[in-house]
């Protein structure tokens, strides 16, 4: 008896065999539960998927009451998880779609946020084997989102008309300008003067043979060199391309208003000097209105330099006249603070911005192009001012909650004065560090970008140097921005 009780031969397989039947129903729990979170996963996706149908632009737009959208977002969710359900052994046993309180609770409201919550049971297949109360696996998932709706924005656009941006959007067309200048002077602007036509300064071939002449802006046109000024009005066309592409995506209004400013620009239409400025005086390219296009296509029609009689004089009148008087502009003068006066009375005028949803006011945006020389109206041989002034620019801003000014900053190129045998040329190099600062600083947060010269033509098209495509990516971003506040 003493050797039976000490025998242990067999106990490995007894103890293997009480034990395997417990780790077989263990892995087999482990199995339904990886099951379950499998289709939790699943689950959840659909969820967001219905959230987010709730919360989108459509949705928003639609007269649908919240009830609807929330049984119609709920029906998504089943919908969308019928099939996997039934092949996986999942029971969907409620669906709970509803728009957060109090936060956000009427239809017309700017900022909706939307919550869809579920509970599943998911059938075990091996934890039943331990009792009925494992038969299936609880589990429960929610999916809460919000989106903002795109409001209503009203784009007041003020180009920079003034001479600097005559300069060619190449480095091969500043180049060539310079050759075509018949003073030696290696002028990289297309200035347009009647006193340069007069005197022939710019020769409209390098040809030896041809003796045409005109002035550098007559030249520029004689030999294909697209100028910025060019660009800047064919980019109009690219920013109510991008408008008509988030209006249909938003279900949002847009507007635009073109203005430009450059030397002599006058504040109000009964000025009793019109007559005695440049022919682009005149700040109105295309009141603010909904026809973005017919906006665009006038700014085509209706941009160009303007033409002096000579030098600084804007008009004869100022040379023999008005010299030295308030109405006297010249050619150096960007009347960039005189633009950013007219441009806020403008937008004042037509009411102080609102969040433009819920039947509010439009948002404003004041959309900049410059190449940032300031340049207040001096017509001498001065070191010019190349900073834009901040309290203009905050002035705007400030007018109204919902204000902003996005600035595209078409860089002032050292090489369009390097080579340039002129005093003011020599005192602006040094400062053109300045610029970018300034026009930051008047621009509102992250609404600043840059587009630079190309090497040639076919480098035109990037989208670091096209200015088209940057005005259409700085407008989508303006667009993207916009800020709801409650």
């Amino acid at each position: 008896m003493k050797q039976i009780t000490r025998d242990r031969s067999g106990s490995i397989a007894i103890l293997f065999a009480l034990l395997s039947s417990l780790l077989l129903v263990a892995v087999g729990v482990g199995v339904d539960y990886g099951r379950a979170m499998s289709a939790k996963t699943r689950l959840d996706a659909a969820a967001d998927s219905a959230a987010l149908f709730a919360v989108s632009h459509n949705q928003m737009n639609t007269q649908n009451s919240r009830d609807m959208i929330g049984r119609t977002a709920a029906a998504i969710f089943r919908d969308e998880t019928k099939t996997f359900a039934e092949r996986n052994g999942i029971t969907i046993v409620s669906v709970t779609a509803k728009f957060v309180t109090p936060k956000f609770v009427k239809k017309n409201d700017s900022v909706w946020e939307f919550s869809l919550s579920y509970t599943a049971l998911s059938k075990n297949y091996f934890a039943q084997i331990v009792g009925q109360s494992l038969a299936n696996f609880s589990f429960n998932g929610q999916s809460q989102t919000h989106n903002e709706r795109a409001p209503d924005t009203d784009f007041y656009f003020l180009l920079d008309t003034s001479v600097s941006m005559g300069v060619p959007i190449t480095k091969e067309g500043i180049d060539l300008l310079g050759q075509l200048d018949t003073m030696g002077d290696h002028c990289a602007f297309a200035c347009h003067s009647a006193g340069d036509r007069r005197g022939g300064r710019g020769r409209l071939s390098l040809n030896p043979r041809d003796k045409r002449r005109g002035d550098l802006y007559d030249a520029a046109k004689a030999n294909n060199i697209t100028l910025r000024i060019d660009a800047e009005a064919e980019a109009m066309t690219n920013a109510a391309n991008a408008a008509k592409a988030a209006a249909d995506q938003n279900r949002a209004h847009y507007r635009f208003g073109i203005y430009q400013f450059s030397g002599g620009v006058y504040l109000n239409d009964s000025s009793p000097y019109k007559e005695w400025f440049p022919a682009n005086s005149n700040p109105v390219i295309h009141e603010i209105d909904s026809n973005i296009f017919p906006a665009a296509a006038d700014a085509k029609a209706k941009i160009r330099l303007p033409e002096y009689e000579s030098g600084f004089c804007p008009t004869p009148y100022s040379c023999n006249v008005g010299r030295n008087t308030a109405i006297d502009f010249g050619n150096a003068d960007t009347a960039s603070s005189a633009a950013f006066e007219y441009i806020y009375r403008k937008m004042i005028a037509n009411g102080p911005s609102g969040s433009g949803v819920g039947g509010d006011r439009p948002q404003q945006v004041l959309f900049v192009i410059t190449d940032g020389m300031r340049n207040e109206t001096n017509y001498h041989n001065d070191a010019p001012d190349v900073d834009f002034e901040k309290s203009v620019c905050d002035k705007i801003k400030n007018s109204g909650k919902y204000t902003r000014i996005a600035i595209l900053y078409t860089e002032y190129l050292p090489e369009a004065l390097e080579k340039t045998n002129s005093v003011p040329a020599a005192n602006t190099l040094p400062k053109l560090s300045r610029i970018l600062p300034a026009l930051t600083a008047c621009a509102s947060t992250d609404l600043i970008s840059k587009v630079s010269v190309a090497d040639s033509a076919r480098d035109a098209f990037s989208s670091n140097n096209n200015i088209g495509l940057a005005v259409q990516k700085l407008f989508e971003k303006a667009v993207g921005t916009a800020i709801i506040q409650k």
